[in-house]
């Protein structure tokens, strides 16, 4: 699939089962014209929509630089080794690290935009807004791929929080006056 039918593939899957669902497989880094921001939307998207995880793979790493796969590239001198390091996989460390230091493992995906009221980009837009809750209304995770203004609403939350913006490329936290 492409990058901007995730988030739908991941709420339609999980509505049919009313369980977290995983992502196997989406577009990958060095295939597709794929770029950072392209990955970076799939993966967090999948995270606030299907909630159970995903894979990102990177061709040639896939395949392990077998001479079979090379025709998937976009660039087919790298080599495997190198794509270890390439923006999609460093992206990936700093997601698996948000998640895990924010317990946002257990996400339910928020298909009613009770949290997030305004500013979501519209349901099948490529900028979409998704969100993920905890179903004990203590932490939440809104991916928000363009520059927007949202409205939350902060009642939904079952304690006072901190409103904090995450810059997915670096790691780096803003809290939200207010």
């Amino acid at each position: 699939s492409g990058s901007t039918d995730v988030y739908q593939y991941c709420r339609t899957a999980y509505d049919a089962f009313a369980l977290p669902t995983f992502l196997i497989e989406a577009w990958y880094e060095n295939e597709h014209g794929m770029t950072p921001y392209d990955l970076r939307k799939q993966s967090y998207w999948a995270i606030t929509q299907c909630t159970a995880g995903q894979t990102l793979g990177n061709a040639p790493m896939w395949s392990f630089g077998a001479a079979s796969a090379a025709s998937y590239a976009d660039d087919r001198s790298l080599t495997w080794p190198q794509a270890l390091d390439w923006p999609g996989s460093r992206d990936q460390t700093r997601l698996f690290d948000l998640v895990r230091t924010n317990g946002a493992w257990v996400l339910v995906p928020d298909r009613t935009d009770s949290l997030v009221t305004d500013g979501t980009g519209g349901y099948g837009s490529d900028t979409y807004a998704t969100t993920g809750l905890k179903e004990d209304r203590t932490v939440s995770m809104t991916y928000v791929p363009t520059v927007r203004s949202l409205t939350i609403n902060l009642a939904w939350f079952s304690a006072p929080v901190t409103l904090r913006w995450y810059d997915p490329t670096n790691a780096t936290y803003a809290i939200i006056a207010g």
